[in-house]
C-alpha cells in the first residue's frame, strides 16, 4: 500500500514560488485561470491546484510537470520579447 510522505520544507518553498510566478503572470497579462490553461495545455482545475493547492487535501502539492513548466517559461518568454518590442 502506497502512503502519503509529507513534503519537505524546500519543495512546498519550489511549489510555492511557481504558484506566485503563475499568478503574477496571469495577473500582469489580465488572464483567467481557464484562459491560462489553455494557453499552456492544461486544465482550469489543474491552474487551481497549482496556485492554491487542493483544500480537501492541504498535505498534497501539486507541482506542474516539466513538460508544462517549459511551455509556461516559453510563454513568458514571448511575451516579454513583444513587451520589449512594443516599448522600443
Amino acid at each position: 500500500m502506497n502512503r502519503a510522505i509529507a513534503p519537505s520544507a524546500e519543495q512546498r518553498a519550489k511549489q510555492r514560488k511557481v504558484a506566485e510566478e503563475w499568478m503574477k503572470f496571469r495577473n500582469d497579462h489580465l488572464l483567467s485561470q481557464e484562459d491560462f490553461g489553455k494557453l499552456i495545455g492544461i486544465s482550469r482545475r489543474t491552474v487551481q491546484y497549482v496556485e492554491h493547492g487542493n483544500k480537501c487535501k492541504p498535505e498534497w502539492l501539486c507541482m506542474p510537470l516539466p513538460e508544462t513548466l517549459a511551455r509556461f517559461h516559453v510563454l513568458k518568454r514571448k511575451h516579454e520579447r513583444e513587451a520589449i518590442a512594443v516599448g522600443q
